[in-house]
């Protein structure tokens, strides 16, 4: 199966071919979007996905419908979410970006969250800042892409409290942040607006 889309809530494509036929996907979606809304499937059920507008939904049919799972998550207006991100070791743990400055975290799959953050700024579109640690669904990283900021944070606590990391990088914004834990320790990767440096 691959998935595509275009800019708008529901613009969802599928083909179940490797890409030879693409078929629309999706049913159901409806709301405010980010331009290109944020999607994942779930890495222990490939069957089920989650979509972000203001609310996320959930498709446990491989995206050819979905129904709303969680309220707004949003503190209303036109804003929607722009960052989605699923613990790769439970499923159960879910964070969420709002493009008006809300991060967010839940511990049921998405049916709730937990405010963690507000008044974080960056780019109003898609993004990917929100990495979880592959082996701990509580352990959470956050680029900020905007000047003046706490460009790399990390919780350890599922949003509960965070540790600043970008005393040595340049006041530039970070657009998306990245850990490696095969190694003794974890290697975080930061994608700046000036390149790429890594911290260890």
């Amino acid at each position: 199966r691959v998935f595509a889309e275009s800019q708008g809530t529901g613009a969802l494509y599928r083909s179940v071919d490797g890409g030879n036929v693409v078929n629309g996907a999706g049913a159901g979606l409806t709301g405010r979007n980010c331009f290109l809304p944020p999607y994942l499937i779930d890495p222990h059920n490939s069957q089920r996905m989650l979509y972000g507008t203001e609310k996320v939904f959930v498709s446990n049919d491989g995206g050819t419908s979905f129904t709303a799972l969680s309220a707004d998550l949003t503190g209303g207006g036109s804003a929607a979410i722009r960052a989605l991100a699923i613990a790769p070791s439970d499923s159960s743990y879910v964070y969420a970006a709002t493009n008006d400055g809300r991060v967010l975290a839940s511990s049921n799959s998405g049916a709730t969250f937990a405010l963690r953050l507000s008044g974080v700024p960056g780019w109003p579109r898609t993004t990917r800042e929100i990495a979880v640690d592959p082996a701990d669904p509580r352990t959470v990283y956050l680029a900020t892409a905007a000047f003046g900021q706490p460009q790399v944070r990390r919780s350890s606590d599922a949003g509960i409290t965070w540790q600043t990391l970008s005393a040595n990088l340049q006041d530039v914004p970070v657009n998306v942040v990245g850990v490696d834990v095969r190694g003794p320790g974890p290697v975080i990767y930061a994608g700046t607006d000036a390149g790429l440096p890594e911290r260890e």
